[in-house]
């Protein structure tokens, strides 16, 4: 214990970071573990994002750049991390690439692409009820751990309102502690499409995916109200999304005051 007590940095949680225990069940090269573990330490615990350039990284764990890229796209289709491009202006005004922005996805959600990509795979049905068995395991802590955090962020906030954006708010049972909730549907075919580009994946394993989710009118018939997000871009879905839950928040507020 001496040995260890004197240490000033040894308590703090700014000289650490957390790696979560789900990473050691992805399947992860050494090469990948090193260049995540390092996204992990540099990460902003806020926005959940940084922006190490490939030299950097590659410095820090002792690859090459052509490596750190390599393994950047193993995280990526192993859907740890989402990678935006950025500009730089140079004094001269020119526009150049900047290093890539890097978003640390939640570990939980790798797991269940993991263990959906090999349920896909698999061709025996026991084999299968085994994959099932260990979604059904993965549910029960994250949906164990989500109250636990979800007081502790409403306790030390002062907002008047509060949004969760969760996957299975209605079969984790939060849905009941919410004044209202909304089913955000989208037609079968767009739902394809933008999970084919968003996760590099087949158009049947998409299929596959959404086969295996629970259809649209259980959350209709779950939830208070239905948003259809079908429209072509980010940008006029956010646009629209806000419009309409204000529309709903509005709408709580005049219930509360008659």
């Amino acid at each position: 214990m001496s040995d260890y007590y004197p240490y000033p940095k040894r308590d703090p949680i700014k000289n650490y970071f957390p790696l979560p225990n789900e990473i050691f069940m992805l399947g992860l090269t050494p090469g990948e573990l090193a260049v995540y573990s390092y996204l992990m330490r540099c990460e902003d615990r806020k926005t959940h994002q940084c922006h190490p350039s490939y030299r950097t990284i590659g410095r820090a764990v002792h690859l090459s750049q052509n490596t750190v890229a390599k393994h950047v796209n193993g995280l990526r289709e192993k859907l740890l991390i989402v990678t935006e491009n950025t500009e730089i202006v140079t004094r001269r005004g020119e526009k150049r690439n900047g290093t890539l922005l890097y978003t640390i996805r939640p570990a939980e959600k790798a797991l269940r692409h993991f263990y959906e990509q090999q349920m896909h795979q698999l061709e025996t049905v026991k084999d299968q009820e085994t994959i099932r068995k260990k979604l059904a395991e993965l549910d029960a802590i994250v949906h164990e751990r989500i109250p636990r955090a979800l007081a502790q962020k409403m306790a030390a906030t002062n907002a008047e309102i509060i949004g969760l954006d969760a996957i299975k708010l209605i079969e984790s049972g939060l849905g009941a502690i919410c004044d209202a909730t909304v089913a955000v549907t989208a037609p079968e075919e767009v739902r394809v499409k933008r999970i084919m580009a968003r996760d590099s994946i087949t158009e049947e394993y998409a299929r596959s995916r959404i086969a295996a989710q629970k259809d649209a009118d259980y959350f209709r018939a779950q939830c208070d109200y239905e948003f259809v997000n079908d429209l072509p871009t980010a940008e006029k879905a956010e646009h629209a999304a806000e419009v309409y839950i204000n529309t709903i928040i509005n709408n709580l507020k005049e219930e509360t005051e008659r």
